[in-house]
């Protein structure tokens, strides 16, 4: 899933580099094949016609404007530019290749026939459509120089150079941007796939082996409690229970006269502290394995969790919703929550209620504690909640949350909140084997 995803990814990401890398080389070409019709137009107007412009084409001398005519019109042979005109800086037209085309021009732009105008100002007045008599329309760029003559007298000097031209200029150099652009970005994404590549297989050994590692870590973690609870059960409940059941007996072989008196009374209060001491295992014992810990199994072993502690003298106020759905690894999670948090209330929040709400949301099950405690702060002189602090790492593991925070409304208390993924079927697996 990783590499299918990055492989998406990388085609989106490079179709959209691509096309952003299209747009501006296009625009990259067109400015550029505009800047050259511009500097052809100033290397035309000082190398051709400036040195050929003097008084005497300005007076209409024959031999000196069938010179400067020869010299410009064998210039526009190679259709790089299809008109020229001469201009004199008051507007008048001094020379252009087709008179018929000088008596339809728009004439000169104000900014060129200013004082202020210095030698080698161009102005790119940008595609506009010239009327050639005869030929219809054609898409032009229309450019203005001004200059000096021969005798250092200023003029502007107006070239035309086709749309055609500078759309076949921008193609060339689109062919010669692109693949250099395009090639460049192929090598990178070549260049780190097969490290992308590596890098997912390694995440995914990564996941495999953190997912083995909380599999073994939830078996032995439950056949650990498990074996206490055999032992507990086997060993230390049946011997406090055969002595809660031979120490009445013992009592009753006793004399009944003055002396004895004592001795069965001290007796009497033994019987009841082993009593009390097996009550209390085995409750020990069903919190280390409860019977169940899927839907209702859960719910009932919450239920049975709040009323041991109700017993003790705390107020706790339970509430799951009806059909939480979740599986036994899950389950066993909510349970240890609120298992340690109600432990804790009871031995560090010296609080007389406590709510716990257990709430199905969408993928996952919300668990929230709230007590009338003095808080979440560390306890003076202890090592702090460390059943809470591994929760929230395994928790963690399993893309869950904990947090221990004060309780909303400013009332005093603390809020325990975990976030648990109701299915995990990896270590219902793991608590299956």
């Amino acid at each position: 899933m990783a590499i299918t995803r990055f492989a998406v990814l990388t085609f989106l990401a490079l179709a959209g580099v691509a096309s952003v890398t299209v747009y501006m080389s296009l625009h990259i070409a067109r400015d550029e094949a505009v800047r050259d019709a511009r500097n052809r137009t100033i290397g035309i107007a000082r190398g051709i016609a400036a040195p050929l412009v003097n008084t005497e084409v300005r007076e209409g001398n024959p031999e000196a404007m069938r010179a400067l005519d020869d010299a410009l019109s064998n210039r526009m042979r190679d259709g790089t530019v299809s008109h020229m005109v001469v201009w004199d800086v008051d507007g008048t037209p001094i020379w252009g290749d087709s008179p018929e085309e000088i008596d339809h021009d728009d004439g000169l732009p104000v900014a060129l026939t200013a004082v202020e105008a210095v030698e080698g100002d161009a102005v790119d007045r940008g595609p506009e459509p010239l009327q050639h008599v005869g030929t219809g329309t054609d898409d032009l760029v229309e450019v203005y120089v001004r200059v000096l003559d021969a005798d250092g007298t200023p003029f502007v000097f107006e070239a035309y150079t086709p749309r055609g031209k500078i759309q076949a200029d921008a193609r060339v150099l689109m062919r010669e941007l692109l693949p250099l652009t395009l090639g460049s970005l192929l090598v990178l994404v070549a260049a780190i796939v097969p490290l992308s590549l590596t890098l997912a297989r390694r995440i995914d050994r990564a996941n495999a082996g953190r997912r083995d590692i909380l599999r073994r870590s939830l078996r032995s973690w439950q056949g650990e409690r498990e074996r206490l609870a055999q032992s507990l059960h086997d060993d230390v409940i049946q011997d406090l229970s055969a002595m809660g059941y031979a120490l009445p007996v013992v009592l009753e072989a006793l004399p009944d006269d003055q002396r004895s008196a004592a001795a069965r009374a001290m007796g009497e209060q033994m019987t009841g502290v082993l009593i009390r001491s097996v009550r209390a295992l085995r409750g020990v014992l069903t919190d280390l394995a409860p019977s169940g810990l899927e839907d209702a199994d859960l719910d009932a072993a919450l239920h049975a969790l709040a009323q041991r502690h109700r017993e003790h003298g705390l107020g706790v106020d339970l509430s799951t919703d009806p059909d939480l759905g979740v599986g036994k690894a899950a389950g066993t999670l909510v349970y240890r929550i609120v298992r340690e948090g109600l432990h804790n209330v009871a031995k560090h929040a010296d609080a007389t209620a406590v709510t716990v709400r257990v709430a199905r949301r969408d993928a996952l099950v919300d668990v929230t504690i709230d007590d009338n405690g003095r808080g979440p702060a560390r306890p003076e002189g202890e090592d702090g909640h460390v059943g809470l602090r591994l929760l929230e790492h395994f928790l963690t593991d399993v893309h869950g949350s904990l947090e221990l925070v004060e309780r909303p409304g400013g009332d005093g208390g603390a809020r325990l909140r975990a976030v648990v993924p109701a299915r995990l079927p990896e270590l219902d697996e793991a608590l299956r084997d």
